[in-house]
């Protein structure tokens, strides 16, 4: 940020775009080759959460039960 001063075409949002779009296609292309690789596989954060998204299958509600 100092620097910037001295120059000026550091402070060009447009210009730091324009001379590295490459950098950003190439995070994007990267990030698609491993998705199609490795595939999309999500899971929970901790155990509290899987034990919450499991339901008991075995015994039914209390509701329907009579």
């Amino acid at each position: 940020m100092a620097l910037s001063k001295l120059y000026p075409e550091a402070r060009s949002v447009w210009a730091w775009v324009k001379a590295g779009w490459h950098i950003a296609l190439g995070y994007v292309v990267g990030y698609l080759v491993m998705l199609a690789l490795v595939g999309w596989h999500p899971h929970p954060i901790n155990d509290r959460a899987v034990a919450a998204s499991v339901a008991p299958t075995s015994a039914a509600p209390a509701v329907f039960a009579r």
